[in-house]
């Protein structure tokens, strides 16, 4: 009996927990963040929401160089626009989730067949790049978002590129 209601105890803590960390996305649902590498290439801030209890949509804004394949192609840079959305695949705000979207290209036509600095992703004629993806969010209770995500990219070729998030719900 004794043994029975520890287990009991035990429990309840372990659910009284988790129900406390799945309010917290919700009481916090806006996050603005800075992204290294990943839908920016090398920087970018992105701003996103959680729009129910497993789904958050975004976008962000960063610039990224590209250059040519031969020397005597010029090499510039561009804005890019990240929209994307993540699907959480628990409740609690230490999460696993998926994760897609697109990657605006303002200037595509102009990239069509360069290459990114920071990767190896190639610039199609159209003016986004595609993502799909799979990561994992931490988030501590006072707000700081870490976020990691392994992402392909479908371009002008199919890249792989690795994302780290650091930010703060509000």
């Amino acid at each position: 009996m004794r043994k029975t209601s520890y287990y009991y105890f035990l429990l309840s803590l372990i659910a009284h927990s988790a129900l406390a960390e799945s309010r917290l996305r919700s009481q916090a649902p806006h996050v603005l963040s800075f992204e290294l590498f990943g839908r920016s290439f090398l920087y970018g801030v992105q701003y996103d929401r959680t729009v129910g209890p497993a789904w958050c949509a975004g976008m962000g804004l960063a610039k990224i160089s590209a250059e040519g394949d031969s020397p005597s192609s010029s090499s510039g840079s561009t804005w890019v626009i990240p929209l994307f959305t993540h699907y959480y695949l628990t409740e609690q705000d230490h999460s696993p989730l998926l994760t897609a979207g697109i990657t605006l290209l303002p200037q595509g036509p102009a990239l069509q067949g360069r290459h990114a600095i920071q990767g190896t992703t190639v610039f199609p004629s159209v003016p986004f790049l595609a993502t799909l993806g799979a990561g994992y969010e931490w988030r501590q209770d006072s707000g700081f978002i870490f976020r990691t995500s392994g992402f392909l990219t479908w371009g002008g070729n199919l890249a792989p590129a690795l994302g780290i998030v650091f930010g703060q719900a509000f």
